[in-house]
């Protein structure tokens, strides 16, 4: 299939870290990631450096939206306001937002298409000279008051093998700072840090008796800090393999509608326009 004119387009790139017009920002680093811009003035993921902190995570691939920047979104926002953002002294992390859409098996050939939000922290520079950026092993939900309570923990993570937070414990404060009703996105850049630095977290638990009273935790940072902002789904957020198709949704076209395009070897490649996409959002079919 004969690529759109815009995925061809080489636009400013806002995880490269330096540009001869700008000889100020030479101090500064990336992520090593070539966006182009969509139809719908997205932000796609076009290419990834290798080495890079983008590459080296390993959960993002081409086609990926990026939404937000340290918790800010960034629709509508210029090319440079977006490299602003993402641009910073090497070695310091920066909190990523991107939407994928997914397809779900459903009996149909086509399945169910939805979108899935996945945000890792990265360290500006290339990952191979620098410290990653570390978590204290939680997933988080939002809860039925609009805290972020926890879902599940790794077993081998602070918070689990501190012995000191449970399922369900809700997340008040970070650090002496409240981020009760705040999402992932916003707690992200306080939750993770240096390898092995300290973080203090406040919980609320509901005890036996119905009544919630607060513990306080300190925790030492060592699990790898990528997030997902739709913990509550069982959704695939592996990185596709093999060859894909971009789709772009069509101005007509309303969630659920089915979108057709060709691949290169003449297959023909379907896909379920998911909610929340508009026109012109690119939609990836592996």
């Amino acid at each position: 299939m004969k690529l759109p004119k815009w995925m061809s387009m080489r636009k400013p790139s806002t995880g490269n870290a330096t540009t001869q017009e700008e000889p100020a920002k030479s101090a500064l680093a990336g992520i090593g990631v070539i966006f182009s811009i969509g139809p719908d003035k997205g932000f796609y993921i076009k290419s990834m450096m290798p080495g890079s902190a983008a590459h080296d995570c390993g959960i993002l691939c081409e086609g990926d939206c990026l939404i937000a920047v340290d918790g800010k979104e960034i629709n509508g926002k210029s090319p440079e306001s977006v490299t602003n953002k993402i641009l910073g002294k090497v070695g310091t992390p920066v909190a990523l937002k991107f939407r994928r859409n997914v397809t779900v098996p459903d009996g149909t050939p086509w399945g169910k298409s939805m979108f899935v939000y996945i945000s890792p922290v990265l360290t500006r520079g290339l990952t191979a000279e620098l410290p990653k950026p570390a978590g204290i092993g939680v997933v988080f939900k939002v809860g039925t008051d609009g805290g972020l309570v926890v879902k599940s923990m790794a077993d081998d993570g602070p918070a689990k093998l501190s012995g000191k937070i449970k399922l369900e414990d809700c997340l008040m404060a970070v650090d002496g700072r409240k981020v009760f009703g705040q999402s992932i996105t916003q707690i992200i850049p306080r939750l993770v840090g240096a390898h092995g630095s300290k973080v203090a977290l406040r919980f609320r638990r509901v005890g036996d008796d119905g009544r919630p009273a607060l513990h306080d935790v300190v925790l030492d940072r060592g699990r790898k800090a990528t997030f997902r902002d739709n913990p509550d789904e069982d959704l695939p957020v592996e990185v596709p393999g093999g060859q894909s198709v971009k789709l772009i949704v069509p101005p007509n076209a309303r969630a659920g509608d089915v979108i057709k395009g060709q691949t290169r070897d003449g297959k023909v490649a379907m896909v379920k326009v998911p909610e929340g996409a508009t026109a012109g959002t690119v939609l990836t079919v592996a």
